[in-house]
């Protein structure tokens, strides 16, 4: 293999394990194994995924610059802390954003892949919901709104628009991994799903944009915000 393609194959591997990094960092945050305040320093990364200082690094920045990271002092990090106050500008920025999503996505001929990823998605929540309430599946049930929420956007066929609402999302997911505890997903979030959905296949614009304005308006209200 020529030094170039060396070069270029591991610059793949490091960016990918940089990515796996994040996700792990993510979950841990979200499952609530990593707590708010928490400080991360690369050293300590280093030893828990036992990997180099660069990867760990190169993912801890991407956390931050999420802002789901507050910078600490000597290159290390402190798990953020989402308020009510951020919780709420972050579900008015949503308010913005999504219900235009769907209006995009009901009128968008090539939504069909990006939305049997959200119908896999409702029906997986619907079985999840059926069963006990356990951390676990509660969790899962918020991994899968994010998911759901995600395949809307991408729907939409507005490449910058859904890298905007992913982004998003990584933040909202960090508020709902605690406000799920007390006020957990219910029958009338996953109903919302349904009508929602229905009106996005159905091509009715204006009712799908409506219909994800008041879903998330509801959440607002569900968790007091």
């Amino acid at each position: 293999m020529a030094t170039g393609q060396k070069a270029k194959a591991g610059e793949r591997r490091r960016m990918s394990l940089a990515s796996t990094i994040y996700d792990k960092v993510f979950q841990a945050i979200v499952s609530g194994e990593m707590v708010p305040g928490e400080f991360l320093s690369e050293e300590t990364l280093t030893q828990r995924f036992e990997v180099s200082r660069t990867p760990i690094r190169e993912a801890l920045i991407h956390l931050y610059k999420d802002g789901l990271l507050q910078k600490g002092p000597f290159r290390s990090y402190a798990v953020g802390e989402i308020s009510l106050q951020t919780a709420k500008e972050l579900f008015q920025v949503r308010l913005l954003l999504e219900p235009a999503c769907a209006r995009f996505a009901a009128d968008n001929p090539l939504a069909a892949q990006s939305l049997r990823e959200a119908e896999r998605v409702t029906a997986e929540m619907q079985e999840i919901a059926r069963r006990e309430r356990t951390e676990t599946n509660l969790t899962k049930l918020a991994d899968l709104d994010v998911q759901f929420h995600v395949a809307i956007a991408e729907a939409s066929g507005n490449r910058r628009l859904a890298e905007f609402v992913t982004l998003l999302h990584r933040q909202v997911r960090q508020f709902s991994a605690v406000a799920q505890r007390s006020t957990p997903y219910g029958s009338d979030t996953l109903e919302e799903h349904r009508k929602l959905l229905d009106a996005i296949k159905a091509g009715e614009a204006a009712q799908a944009e409506q219909r994800m304005s008041r879903h998330i308006l509801e959440a607002m209200k569900r968790w007091r915000l």
